[in-house]
Parts: C-alpha cells; structure tokens; sequence
C-alpha cells in the first residue's frame, strides 16, 4: 500500500527521490544522514551502529523492512555485512534489479522460526508503527538475534508531543501504532531486553539540519481498506509559541541550529526529538 501510493504521501515522497539519487553520491550513507528531512533517523541508525558493531565484514546484520533498499545499499557500500527483508515482493524485486542481490523477500515471523541465531544487528527504520502485531514481531526479532545481539529500530515519538495529543503522525491504516519512550520500556520488559533510548543532543556534531519541531501535520490524505486515497485533508496548522513564518526565516535556522546543543546541557527534556531510537539487546 505505501509504495503504491508514495507519491500521495508527504514523505514517503522522498523515499522515492532517495532511492534515485544514492546510486550517484560518492558517500551513499554521509549522503542520507544529511538529508534535510529524514537525517536524524539516519544519524542514529548509524550512529548506533557505530557504538555496537567492532567489525563491520564479521558482523551480520538484517534491515527488516528494506522496503525501496536504499538504506541497506548505503550501509554495504560503507561495509557492513547487511541483507534487506520485506515482505513486499514488488519493492524487494525492484531492489534487486536496482542495488543488486542483497535483498529477501518473506515474513519476518516465518523467517525468524527458520533462522534462529542468525543475526548480531537488526535494524527497523520507521517499521514497527506500520504493522499490527507489533510484540509478535519483536519476539520474531528477538528469536532472529546471536546472544549479545541488538535490534535498532526507530519510530515517531509520541514522548516528543504534549500529554495530551492524541494523533500527530499518519492516519491508519497507514500507520497503526503511536509509540513513546514508555512504549518502548514496556516492550523491553515484556521482552526480557535491555533497553537503549538513544540522545541526539549529540547528533549536530555531524548534522546540521535544524531540529524538526512538534506540529507539522505530514499527511493529508485519507485511505480505504485497499490503501486507496479517498480525501484529501486539508493541512492542519499549529502555530505552538512561535509563528510559522518565523520557524521558516533563516534567522530562526540559524538560531535553532546553533543553540540547541546549548539548550541540551542545561534541559535534558530538549534531548527528546520528533525521531525515537530505540537500541533493545538480547
């Protein structure tokens, strides 16, 4: 459903236009974690990456809802021993044909239960908010996993959002979760896991994009059952304590780009982002 009608969706857009241009940077994945609109998510899968695997070629690593292969083709061409698995058969054939083989097309469930211990690094990017069975499949992730092993997944943050919102992220069915930082603690336990929330406070040292703020609505369009597009909304503004205009100004660029690791040393709350990442070991 999501590749079929991504360029409807505000974002999934750019998964498209990302997956075109990588094939023609010298540093496919230096090139993804300084895209302005999704490089933080991108920054923290590699950055987490950085910390748990010591040997790139040693280690065997599974991106579990490859989808378009971008990510997986990036994280190859920096050495890592890495496999794309979706069960979209469409997108998997397409990155074949487009990356080459490094990708499997299955159900994670069913893969897992054939290939116990199969897997030190598992990585979701924006996967788990999309199915509807989440603690199934990360039991199945889990069961994937050497001793030792982690699964680094990340998710929009409810935790990043007032109390008392009650829907920030895109409508069902394309996604069916809404996950926070007490969502996650809840899944480790459940799942006898230690349990990583990754700080970005330190991720402008590589990426200078401006920090995404609560409040921009990015999808404005309503699906049927079939993942067919049957209205457009219209966009939704929340002005919060600054005017739109002024969040659009330079100076404001500026100013937020620079003084946020600032903020970070003395309010800890500002550590939160728009992007959840979340590092479970088994």
């Amino acid at each position: 459903m999501i590749y079929k009608n991504a360029e409807n969706l505000d974002g999934y857009g750019d998964y498209l236009q990302l997956s075109k241009n990588i094939k023609n940077v010298p540093d496919p994945l230096r090139y993804l974690t300084c895209n302005d609109r999704n490089s933080l998510t991108y920054w923290s899968i590699v950055y987490a990456l950085k910390r748990i695997v010591k040997a790139k070629r040693s280690s065997i690593i599974f991106e579990v809802g490859s989808g378009l292969g971008y990510l997986t083709y990036a994280l190859r061409k920096s050495g890592y021993s890495i496999t794309g698995l979706d069960i979209s058969e469409t997108a998997v054939k397409e990155a074949n044909l487009y990356f080459g083989n490094y990708y499997i097309s299955g159900d994670i469930n069913e893969y897992a239960n054939k290939h116990e211990s199969s897997a030190d690094v598992i990585i979701l990017t924006e996967v788990i908010e999309h199915v509807n069975e989440p603690m199934k499949m990360m039991s199945s992730l889990k069961k994937m996993l050497r001793k030792g092993g982690s699964i680094i997944l990340t998710t929009p943050n409810k935790s990043f959002y007032p109390m008392d919102s009650i829907w920030e992220t895109d409508l069902p069915p394309v996604h069916c979760w809404w996950f926070g930082e007490e969502s996650m603690a809840y899944m480790a336990k459940k799942l006898d896991m230690k349990l990583e929330l990754l700080d970005y406070s330190n991720s402008y040292a590589v990426n200078m994009s401006p920090p995404k703020y609560a409040g921009a609505k990015e999808s404005y369009h309503i699906f049927d059952a079939n993942g067919n597009v049957i209205k457009e909304k219209t966009p939704i503004r929340h002005f919060g304590i600054l005017p739109q205009w002024f969040k659009k100004s330079q100076f404001y660029r500026i100013m937020s780009t620079n003084l946020y690791p600032f903020i970070n040393l003395f309010l800890p709350k500002y550590k939160r982002v728009i992007a959840l990442c979340a590092v479970f070991t088994k």
